[in-house]
């Protein structure tokens, strides 16, 4: 795979900043495993109906990961793509760290995916295994060659059932250029199309957004954010860095008052949505938001920001931050610009350009 990203162009705007040395030396999984060795009691992934500690996180991603490298689904095999697809929450962030734990390939499947596309896809990719909340688990049965592992509420007991006294060897470590992820476009100008992401490509992607943005995660109190949009490839900055994760509910992107009460429970002080989710927002529930005191930065992405939004923004949150992040994860690039409050405009700053890390 150096061979073809050597190959590629180099961007024409490149960062002054410095990948950290980590990127190289440690895979994704490993770094929040070491978090867990520092402060195991604390949470690393809140969702509106559970919660994990660093510790039992730890404990699930293995026990995900080892029946994965098992003869019923990877056969002891590196770099075998595996499918999932469930509501996002704690056991979606196990799942992700499960399947690169056990040297597997993530390719991410929505809940949008008609039951033909589902197959498609897999059986392109080669998948030879998915994991599936029960209400899925039915796209997948004529999957040629995958198996699925169906995760319901008491998937981690029943394994730990299942294993006692199997002795699972431990899966063997992905190189750091080995592929982690396959990723779809967004398929605005046709079908969905796919690009392979290796572990360093996603690593560097997680940690340059920190590098970067003003908004990067700095203390405890600044560290509580909520994810949903763009879920797979936001939601393990925080556990990378020792902060917990706050998953917002799916249903929550549909009810302005769930989403913002959510929010209000936690106090969070950061999120990040398109700008039509947040106009959505400041139209239904202005007055639950403005109330919403911990707020220090709301990020933007996926569509242009209508400057009739940051106007209204300015009006019923004047003191948190809007950072317009115009770019595209699968390409690893970062160009961001910060928005609001008013008068505190600053012009966008450029992290990678598209071809440094694919």
């Amino acid at each position: 795979m150096q061979e073809s990203i050597d190959a590629q162009p180099r961007a024409m705007v490149k960062s002054r900043d410095d990948i950290p040395q980590l990127c190289y030396e440690k895979l994704m999984h490993e770094v929040i495993f070491e978090q867990a060795l520092i402060h195991p009691d604390k949470d690393a992934v809140v969702d509106a109906n559970s919660n994990v500690t660093f510790a039992e996180l730890v404990h699930r991603v293995k026990l995900l990961g080892r029946e994965l490298w098992s003869s019923r689904f990877l056969d002891g095999k590196k770099t075998q793509v595996v499918g999932m697809l469930m509501p996002h929450n704690c056991d979606y962030v196990i799942t992700m760290l499960g399947i690169w734990y056990a040297a597997g390939i993530i390719i991410p499947v929505e809940a949008h995916f008609t039951d033909i596309m589902c197959v498609e896809v897999l059986e392109e990719a080669k998948a030879c295994a998915m994991i599936s909340s029960p209400q899925h688990a039915h796209k997948f049965q004529s999957v040629e060659n995958c198996r699925t592992f169906v995760m319901g509420n008491n998937w981690a007991a029943d394994l730990e059932r299942l294993h006692e006294g199997q002795g699972l060897e431990e899966p063997a470590r992905p190189d750091i250029q080995d592929i982690g992820m396959l990723m779809f476009t967004s398929g605005t100008t046709g079908r969905p199309k796919t690009i392979a992401g290796s572990h360093l490509f996603l690593h560097k992607g997680a940690l340059a957004k920190e590098i970067v943005r003003e908004a990067a995660l700095n203390d405890e109190n600044d560290c509580r954010e909520g994810f949903n949009v763009m879920f797979v490839w936001e939601v393990i900055r925080s556990p990378l860095k020792g902060y917990t994760a706050f998953v917002i509910p799916d249903e929550g992107v549909l009810d302005p008052k769930m989403f913002v009460g959510f929010m209000a429970k936690h106090q969070l002080s950061r999120c990040l949505t398109t700008p039509t989710l947040l106009a959505t927002l400041l139209a239904a529930v202005p007055k639950e938001l403005a109330e919403l005191k911990s707020l220090r930065v709301w990020v933007m992405c996926g569509e242009v920001m209508p400057m009739k939004v940051v106007l209204r923004f300015r009006e019923v949150v004047p003191w948190c931050k809007i950072l317009n992040d115009y770019s595209t994860w699968e390409s690893g690039d970062i160009g961001y610009s910060i928005v609001s409050p008013a008068g505190k405009y600053q012009p966008s700053k450029i992290f990678a350009g598209a071809g440094q890390f694919i």
